[in-house]
């Protein structure tokens, strides 16, 4: 896995657009609310602060909650990889993901997401990801090997980039 821990902020360069999974979901109760930001070096980031309720441990979250973000962080950057790439869109699914719990995901804190495709071998993306704190402490770190798919319902503009809105970041 490339090195992604000596992280420095980057310019965003276009928002992702949102859904209503548990993640991403614009509105929905139990969701996360994350905004997915393409950056300028080709990785997708997010940022969220979890609640009481997503922890798995008074004050830490459930470690499920913060492998999801993961996941999404990393599947969202196929898409950015096409685009870069100048690739035709292809959908893709989750393969199998190797999650490193390094330090406690902390509650009512912001968590950053970064994720990206590091290499494509055939129909395989593997992709790298990590959650850090402000200061840059590690607190996960992923891999995963994403499938492309034609077995599954995806459009053509799913989580293509979009031009930033007002009030989101400038970089992250």
């Amino acid at each position: 896995m490339s090195e992604m821990s000596q992280r420095k902020k980057h310019k965003i360069i276009g928002r992702q657009r949102r859904d209503n999974g548990f993640v991403s979901g614009a509105g929905t109760v139990s969701s996360l609310n994350c905004r997915f930001y393409v950056l300028e070096n080709g990785d997708v980031a997010t940022s969220f602060v979890l609640e009481s309720e997503h922890q798995g441990w008074k004050g830490i979250a459930h470690g499920g909650i913060s492998y999801s973000v993961l996941d999404e962080v990393m599947g969202r950057s196929n898409r950015v990889y096409d685009d870069m790439n100048d690739l035709p869109y292809v959908a893709v699914v989750t393969g199998e993901i190797t999650c490193r719990y390094i330090k406690p995901v902390p509650i009512g804190e912001t968590i950053y997401a970064y994720g990206r495709v590091d290499r494509r071998e055939g129909r395989k993306r593997f992709t790298s990801a990590e959650l850090v704190l402000e200061d840059g402490t590690v607190l996960q770190r992923a891999r995963g090997i994403f499938l492309e798919t034609t077995e599954v319902n995806g459009s053509k503009d799913a989580d293509a980039m979009f031009p930033l809105e007002e009030g989101d970041p400038k970089e992250i």
